[in-house]
């Protein structure tokens, strides 16, 4: 019975509104951690700790909370939809992404030290942790909170992509900033309409991967 009682009160924890509030201070413990040389992308490795850390933690507030697997984009029912549906803005993005590195390649000089060589293990590291652990946060759960205070799609898109947004501040780069936030916007939007975190989830490494690239 007492086990019962404490799953009851935990569950109206974690889906209580101003819990909320809570994750959002996280959010921005964390971004301020990347801000420091210890997280910065020199130590990747320490990196990975906390995005494994964020996924744990995701998943046992999700596990207490009422979020269904349909809310969190962990439905794969309108994959080839969302797909069909990313295709146009996601091929801009790149097109835009690499015609920035032609015009403006001191944008794209972050202070990260890529080399080829690491390159191979960066984007792996990026499509099993850093990927997964955005998507799962920002889209599928960051969104389903939202929906808890309003149901309208706009300003759902927009608070979601400042929250993407402010949390690649601590990159320095007003650039970075700015094209996570469009981002931000597209992904969301696909994600409200498809409810698939797959499609989301192969956009975003897609578009990283490039990126990633065009810092070298």
């Amino acid at each position: 019975m007492a086990i019962y009682f404490m799953a009851f009160q935990m569950n109206k924890l974690f889906t209580h509104r101003l819990y909320f509030l809570f994750d959002l201070a996280l959010l921005t413990f964390f971004a301020s951690l990347y801000n420091t040389p210890v997280f910065s992308f020199q130590h990747y490795e320490i990196r990975l700790v906390l995005y494994g850390v964020g996924l744990c933690y995701l998943a046992f507030v999700g596990s207490q909370s009422s979020l269904t697997r349909t809310q969190l984009g962990l439905s794969t029912s309108g994959t080839r939809r969302a797909i069909k549906d990313m295709a146009v803005p996601g091929g801009a993005l790149i097109l835009a992404i690499l015609l920035s590195r032609w015009l403006r390649p001191e944008w794209f000089r972050l202070g990260i030290s890529n080399t080829w060589s690491s390159i191979p293990v960066r984007l792996f590291t990026y499509a099993l942790f850093s990927v997964p652990m955005q998507e799962l946060a920002f889209r599928g759960y960051v969104i389903s909170r939202l929906e808890q205070f309003t149901m309208r799609p706009g300003i759902i898109i927009t608070a979601s992509a400042l929250i993407f947004s402010f949390i690649h501040w601590p990159f320095g780069s007003l650039m970075m900033s700015a094209g996570t936030f469009v981002l931000g916007i597209v992904f969301a939007r696909n994600f409200l309409r498809h409810r698939d975190l797959i499609t989301v989830m192969t956009a975003h490494w897609v578009i990283g991967a490039v990126l990633l690239l065009c810092m070298i």
